[in-house]
Formats: C-alpha cells, sequence, structure tokens
C-alpha cells in the first residue's frame, strides 16, 4: 500500500511537472507599421496693413475679409489709397482632407513707433476655432490647400508720436 501511495505521488508529481513546463512560455508575432503624410506648411502672403490712419481717440478696425471702417475721431489719412490697407493673408499646404488647427501668439499685438510710443492691435480669429479640413484633391497626397486672412483693431489714442508703428505675432498650423 506504501508503495501504491508513493507511485501515485510521483505520477502526480511528474504530471504537474510536465503540464507546469508546456505552460511555460508562448509566442504571437506582431507588426510595425506607420502611415507617413507630407508636412504642413504655412506662407504669409501678405502683412496686417491699416494704412495711413489720423490720430484721435478711437480705432481703426480691419475686417478678416478686408473691409476697413473707423470709430471715434479716427480717419483715415488723405493720401491712404484703394489697396494699401489690408488683412495679413496666409495659405496653408498639407496632406489632401487632412484637419489643422490655426492658433496664434496672442490676440493682442503692441505695435511700437517713434519716440517709444506704443499702440496695441487687437487680432480677429482666423476662424471660430474649429478644425479646418485641408481641401480635397485627387491629384495627389500633398497637394491639401486653405487661404485664410486675419484683420483685427488699432486702438489709437491721442498723444502719441506720429510715424510708422510695427510690431509682429506668430501664426501657427498643425495637424488636428
Amino acid at each position: 500500500m506504501k508503495n501504491s501511495i508513493t507511485t501515485f505521488i510521483v505520477l502526480a508529481l511528474l504530471a504537474v511537472a510536465s503540464v507546469a513546463s508546456a505552460q511555460n512560455t508562448d509566442s504571437k508575432n506582431a507588426n510595425a507599421s506607420a502611415n507617413l503624410v507630407c508636412p504642413v506648411s504655412l506662407q504669409k502672403l501678405a502683412d496686417l496693413d491699416f494704412g495711413n490712419v489720423v490720430i484721435g481717440t478711437g480705432t481703426a478696425v480691419m475686417t478678416n475679409a478686408g473691409s476697413l471702417s473707423y470709430t471715434g475721431n479716427v480717419s483715415p489719412g488723405s493720401n491712404d489709397y484703394a489697396g494699401h490697407s489690408h488683412a495679413a493673408s496666409f495659405h496653408v499646404k498639407g496632406a489632401t482632407a487632412y484637419f489643422i488647427a490655426i492658433t496664434n501668439s496672442g490676440n493682442n499685438v503692441v505695435v511700437n513707433g517713434p519716440g517709444g510710443s506704443t499702440l496695441n492691435v487687437t487680432l480677429n480669429a482666423p476662424n471660430d476655432g474649429n478644425p479646418i479640413r485641408l481641401s480635397y484633391t485627387s491629384d495627389g497626397d500633398c497637394l491639401g490647400t486653405y487661404d485664410f486672412t486675419i484683420g483685427g483693431t488699432l486702438n489709437v489714442t491721442p498723444g502719441v508720436n506720429s510715424g510708422a508703428y510695427t510690431g509682429s505675432w506668430t501664426e501657427t498650423v498643425t495637424y488636428n
């Protein structure tokens, strides 16, 4: 009886050991993949230009469509000519039918003039903050485009020096 129990225990241990060693390893193959797309690019076509503005108290307002109006006692300078004032314009190129987001370095731009005078420009948003889809074309993957413009409001205050005022901001486009 003692030998039968010993034999049974040895056989049970061998069975467990063979099952354990049979489940000790397993292998599966995995793949690596990527879908490469062309980089998105941004080209500036024109700067935001309010043209000649007579100093006063008020604003010069440039719409994104390029229409210029004035508030308060601010008005266009007598030498302002058609086509001189315009919204900033940009051209985006990237992967066909991909979505992009447009952001800028800030909605307010300080423009510096002669003698340390400064004025503020409040930029308009180029869109409603929604993702924008690049145009679709069947001619190739990297032919998607989108054009946009940015206007703004020049806040004019009395007591500033006359002359040229300049300032800058950064527009950024990214795939969304």
